[in-house]
């Protein structure tokens, strides 16, 4: 696990562990992908006592432009009735469009609470995702 040492090391060796793929270690962040092809962005600046976990994906950008404010009335609709942030991201140098989510861990490594925390946002993840997968899809 190249880089991470103290506290991130113990978040990916419990992902690790539950068998996520961990790659692109560096002293403040990594990714790890699970089983299912869902990568997973951990980032934990300096002195901070949060972990940022974040979750992209890909939306067709042509799309999104020509129907943005109805995208942004869906993204504004899944955060209104869930735990997670939900944004929309456009990368400026490749004008790629993503779906954003994101949640974050406070404290210590503790192995029960951030198992609970894993099992929760995945599935406060999925249970948004899922209600609004047809008016996604338009986008994806």
């Amino acid at each position: 696990m190249g880089k991470l040492a103290g506290r991130l090391k113990e978040f990916a060796e419990h992902l690790e562990f539950l068998g996520f793929t961990i790659s692109g270690e560096t002293e403040e962040s990594f990714m790890a992908k699970s089983q299912n092809d869902t990568t997973y962005f951990f980032v934990n600046p300096a002195n901070s006592i949060a972990l940022r976990m974040i979750n992209y994906s890909r939306l067709d950008k042509d799309i999104c432009r020509a129907n943005r404010l109805e995208l942004l009335e869906i993204i504004n609709k899944m955060n209104q009735e869930s735990i997670l942030q939900w944004s929309v991201d456009e990368n400026t140098e490749s004008k790629d469009v993503t779906l954003c989510t994101c949640c974050y861990y406070y404290g210590d490594y503790v192995k029960s609470s951030f198992s609970n925390f894993i099992t929760l946002m995945t599935s406060a993840s999925s249970n948004v995702v899922s209600k609004y997968i047809d008016e996604l899809k338009k986008f994806g």
